[in-house]
C-alpha cells in the first residue's frame, strides 16, 4: 500500500490551526483526588471550588462538566503545592474551548462553560480569529482526527500537535 504523506513538513503556503487559534495546557494540581472533586460533593458555601472541565471519556461538542476544583481566586494555590503547575490562568476567561488529552476513539472538544476553568486532563483552546463554533466543528470532525493520527504517535494529544493541524482559513469563518 501506499503510505500516507509526513504532515510534519507541510508546505508554509497552508495554514495550520495554530495559526487561527491557541491550544493550550492546562493546570496540574499536583493531587487530582484532593483537590477535584464531584460537584455534588461539595456544598454551596464552600468558594474555593470552580467547575472544571477535566478529561475522562470520549464526549464532543459539549460536556463532562460534573467535576469541580478547588481553585480559590485564581488558582494561585497551585504555583507552590508539590507536583502542581498552574498553567495558563491568566486565559481561563479568554477560553471557549476544552479537549480530552487522551482518547482511542479521536480528537473530541467541547464547549467551556461560563466560569469554568480546565485542568491538565482537559486542555483549552484560546480561539483567536473565528467562531468557536467553526473551530468545534472542524476539531470534532473525522477530517481533523485523521490528521491528528499522522501526527502524532501516541493516543495522548497535546496542544502542540492540534496547532499543527493543516486547516484553512475558509472552515474557521464559516457561518454555518
Amino acid at each position: 500500500g501506499r503510505r500516507p504523506p509526513d504532515l510534519r513538513s507541510f508546505p508554509p503556503s497552508i495554514p495550520t490551526y495554530g495559526d487561527f487559534a491557541n491550544p493550550m495546557q492546562g493546570t496540574s494540581t499536583g493531587d487530582n483526588a484532593r483537590y477535584v472533586r464531584w460537584s455534588w460533593q461539595v456544598s454551596a458555601d464552600e468558594t474555593d471550588y470552580r467547575p472544571v472541565s477535566k478529561g475522562g471519556g470520549h464526549c464532543k461538542w459539549r460536556g463532562l462538566n460534573r467535576s469541580v476544583v478547588r481553585w480559590g481566586q485564581s488558582g494561585e494555590m497551585y504555583r507552590t503545592l508539590p507536583g502542581a503547575a498552574l498553567r495558563n490562568a491568566e486565559r481561563m476567561a479568554s477560553t471557549a474551548l476544552v479537549f480530552s488529552d487522551t482518547g482511542m476513539l479521536g480528537l473530541n472538544v467541547r464547549v467551556l462553560l461560563p466560569g469554568q476553568v480546565f485542568i491538565a486532563s482537559g486542555p483549552g483552546i484560546e480561539v483567536r480569529v473565528g467562531h468557536p463554533l467553526a473551530h468545534l466543528s472542524f476539531l470534532n470532525s473525522r477530517v481533523a482526527t485523521i490528521l491528528l493520527r499522522t501526527l502524532t504517535p501516541k493516543l495522548t494529544t497535546s496542544a502542540g500537535y492540534i496547532r499543527r493541524l493543516p486547516c484553512p482559513e475558509a472552515i474557521i469563518h464559516d457561518p454555518s
